[in-house]
Parts: C-alpha cells; sequence; structure tokens
C-alpha cells in the first residue's frame, strides 16, 4: 500500500533529520564515545560504538528520506525515551545529579536541550502517525 505525502511530510522529515544531526553535535562535542584510558581494548570499543552509532545516523536519515514506516515507528519509539533523560537533565541543572563529561558546566543545559529535541521530535511523531500516518502520510483510497 502506497501512501501520499501531505503538508506534515517534509516538516517531519526535516524534524527527524535535524534531531539526528543535534545528536551528532551532542556526541561529538561531549566526548560520548571517547575511550577511557589508554588500553586496546577501550579504543575498540569506542570504534564499535561510533560505528554503531554512524549506521544507526545513515540508517535513519536514509529511511527517513525514503519514509519507512518500520523506521518511522523504531525512530519514534526510541526518541520518545530521550523524555528520561529530560527528565535526568533537569535534575542536573537543579543541582541534584552531576554528569560526566567533557562540556564541563554547561553539560546539564546542552544535555537538555539535546534530549528535548528529540524528546519533542518524538512526541510529534507518535502524534502523527496515530492521526495522519507515519511520516505524515495518508493511505490511498480508492
Amino acid at each position: 500500500m502506497r501512501r501520499q505525502p501531505t503538508a506534515w511530510t517534509p516538516p517531519l522529515q526535516i524534524a527527524v533529520i535535524g534531531a539526528l544531526v543535534v545528536g551528532v553535535i551532542g556526541a561529538v562535542t561531549s566526548g560520548a564515545f571517547r575511550p577511557q584510558g589508554s588500553s586496546p581494548i577501550n579504543y575498540g570499543a569506542s570504534l564499535i560504538l561510533w560505528a554503531t552509532y554512524a549506521a544507526w545516523v545513515v540508517l535513519t536519515a536514509a529511511g527517513t528520506v525514503k519514509r519507512w514506516t518500520w523506521l518511522y515507528w523504531l525512530t519514534a519509539a526510541i526518541f520518545v525515551t530521550y523524555w528520561l533523560g529530560v527528565g535526568y537533565d533537569s535534575l542536573a541543572i537543579l543541582g541534584y545529579v552531576h554528569i560526566r563529561n567533557d562540556l564541563g558546566p554547561s553539560a546539564p543545559t546542552f544535555g537538555f536541550v539535546q534530549d528535548l529535541t528529540h524528546a519533542l521530535v518524538g512526541l510529534a511523531m507518535c502524534v502523527v502517525g496515530a492521526t495522519i500516518g507515519p511520516w505524515g502520510a495518508q493511505s490511498r483510497t480508492g
């Protein structure tokens, strides 16, 4: 069954790709996949994590452009889990928990913005997917 794009399709695709870009910027600047210590195992693990993350970003970007339905719901589910990060980052901003990464004092705020971006896109994906259809595209009738 082929779905017809609606006015919601391009903005939703742009939002998902934008969230991916925010995620890549966050991963690079925070040192998320930087090896801890000088052990070759740490470097190998870091390389595997980067390769897995890069594959996910490329797959998601391609699936966004091609409007793959299965990827839509998987991405929405993953992005919705970022609400947990929003809560944790909020606690860090309030000083109840400490976030350790290469960003220093700006880490909680940066993490909050990054997580909130993904969480809001995930919420939008769930609402649009449930009311219109995956990628804001409607089923053809007739």
